[in-house]
C-alpha cells in the first residue's frame, strides 16, 4: 500500500508516483510516460532500473540541449540588434548630414558600419558556439553506452 502525497489515503499502486486517483493530467501522463518506458525497457532486456537511470541522462542531455538551442537564439538577437543598431546610427547620420556638412553622413556610415560588423561578429561567434555546443552533444549521445537507440532519439529531441 502506498500513501498519497496530496490527501493522504491509502491506494494500491504498482508503480508509486505517490498520488491516488486524485491525480492531475500532467502528473498522469508523467506517470503513463514512466509505465512506457518500463515497458520499453523490459522489451530491450533491461531491467527497470537500468531504464531509470537512462532518464537521468536523458534530462541531463536534454537540459543541456536547451541551453544550446538558447545560446543560438540569442546569437541570432545579436545579429538583429547589430542590423539595426547600424541603421539607426546611419539615419541618425543622414538627418544630421542635412541639417550641416556632408562630413557627418560620411562619419555616420564609418561609425555604423564599424558597430554594425561588430556587434553581429559578437551574434555570429555566439551562434558559433551553440552549434559547436549541440555538435559535441550528438557526439555525446551517440557515443553513451547507458541509452538505447529509443533513447538516443529522445535525448536529442528528434
Amino acid at each position: 500500500m502506498s500513501t498519497c502525497k496530496k490527501c493522504g489515503t491509502e491506494y494500491l499502486a504498482l508503480f508509486s508516483t505517490g498520488l491516488c486517483k486524485t491525480r492531475t493530467l500532467a502528473n498522469e501522463a508523467a506517470y503513463l510516460e514512466r509505465i512506457t518506458r518500463l515497458i520499453e525497457a523490459n522489451k530491450a532486456g533491461n531491467t527497470p532500473e537500468q531504464s531509470l537511470k537512462a532518464n537521468v541522462f536523458i534530462r541531463r542531455y536534454q537540459d543541456a540541449y536547451a541551453v544550446a538551442h538558447s545560446l543560438a537564439v540569442w546569437g541570432s538577437v545579436v545579429k538583429m540588434l547589430a542590423l539595426i543598431t547600424g541603421a539607426v546610427i546611419l539615419g541618425m547620420s543622414y538627418t544630421m548630414s542635412a541639417r550641416a556638412l556632408i562630413v557627418f553622413l560620411f562619419s555616420g556610415l564609418y561609425w555604423a558600419i564599424l558597430v554594425g560588423l561588430l556587434l553581429y561578429v559578437f551574434g555570429v561567434f555566439i551562434s558559433t558556439r551553440s552549434h559547436a555546443m549541440m555538435a559535441a552533444l550528438d557526439q555525446a549521445v551517440n557515443t553513451s553506452p547507458f541509452l538505447s537507440d529509443v533513447e538516443r532519439l529522445e535525448a536529442m529531441g528528434l
